[in-house]
């Protein structure tokens, strides 16, 4: 019961894996719009 449990676990994370994958270029998209990408951008301006 163990050692299935586990393979389940395995799968799963596969799965998260793939979803992560395809979810990577809207984070992409996302961090480009997000406030994050200002910041490293400010000490640049005051240069």
């Amino acid at each position: 019961m163990a050692q299935s449990r586990r393979i389940c676990l395995f799968h799963n994370r596969k799965q998260e894996q793939e979803i992560h994958v395809i979810d990577n270029p809207f984070e992409k998209h996302d961090k480009q719009q997000s406030p994050k990408t200002i910041q490293p951008s400010s000490p640049l301006r005051k240069e």
